[in-house]
């Protein structure tokens, strides 16, 4: 058994030390990376409409109105209405610091993520959303 082992391994060795050379030309290796400056094409905004009332319903009816208002903004732009999305909303009672003593105040919130396809009407879109009330965490 020895003996095969040391025959096998005396054959292997040549063929284990004839690793291929490098060839004979001249060759260069190169790396490198780049980078390109592209403009946007599509933006996106995200923000909360808001409300803080001692009645539900009328809170609820104030985000609607907003939600409504949003709606129209963006089909007199003639962007596409299924690039608004109008999240859930959602109903708390506030507590702690903000809250006043035998009141019980309601702040009701919805999330709105509108995709602006054409760059040229993000000013026309965005300028009328800060400026309307009960909007509020824009990113």
């Amino acid at each position: 058994m020895l003996k095969k082992l040391i025959a096998v391994a005396a054959l292997a060795v040549p063929f284990i030390a004839s690793a291929s050379q490098l060839p004979d030309y001249p060759f260069i290796h190169a790396s490198g990376n780049g980078f390109v400056y592209v403009a946007p094409d599509v933006g996106e905004v995200d923000f909360e409409i808001l409300s803080q009332q001692d009645d539900p319903e009328a809170a609820r009816k104030v985000v609607e109105g907003r939600i409504a208002e949003v709606r129209a903004l963006v089909a007199g732009l003639g962007l596409q209405e299924a690039d608004v999305e109008i999240r859930d909303v959602r109903k708390d009672i506030r507590k702690g610091e903000r809250a006043q003593a035998g009141v019980v105040m309601y702040d009701l919130k919805c999330g709105v993520h509108i995709k602006v396809r054409d760059l040229s009407k993000w000013k026309a879109l965005v300028a009328p959303l800060i400026d309307m009330p009960n909007v509020d965490g824009f990113m």
